[in-house]
């Protein structure tokens, strides 16, 4: 995740979770509003397992997590009111964020009068006596 920054690596995570499932609709006959619904869904849900991943370090526990999303939805006893799927995906996108931001990188400023540019020339390894 690093070359391009923790949170642009989670949301390429997420566009490529949630178009993967747009095989519902190409494949299975799904209807098309569904597979929107269901690729917005699945694409905060892989949000939130990119950033889990990037915190703990192993994709494992989220294979766990995955299975057991998939295994409660699909013995589940009807679909979940609208204002439930719209929290649901403010939860799997603020929680995503503030994983990402916890563990992210540490950015530290340093003073601009701390950098220098040009070198001592007494602080040298020759110049101080240490090669000669």
């Amino acid at each position: 995740m690093h070359p391009v920054g923790p949170v642009r690596a989670a949301a390429g995570v997420a566009v490529l979770f949630g178009a993967g499932h747009v095989q519902n609709h190409l494949f299975l006959g799904a209807p098309l509003d569904d597979t929107l619904w269901q690729m917005l869904s699945a694409g905060l849900f892989g949000f939130t397992c990119a950033a889990l991943r990037y915190a703990i370090g192993s994709v494992w526990p989220m294979g766990v997590v995955h299975g057991l999303d998939d295994f409660f939805q699909i013995h589940s006893p009807g679909t979940t009111p609208d204002w439930w799927q719209a929290s649901v995906y403010v939860f799997h996108a603020a929680y995503g964020l503030w994983l990402l931001r916890r563990y992210g990188p540490e950015v530290t400023s340093v003073p601009r009068e701390a950098v220098r540019t040009d070198p001592d020339p007494d602080e040298r390894p020759e110049g101080a006596g240490a090669l000669g």
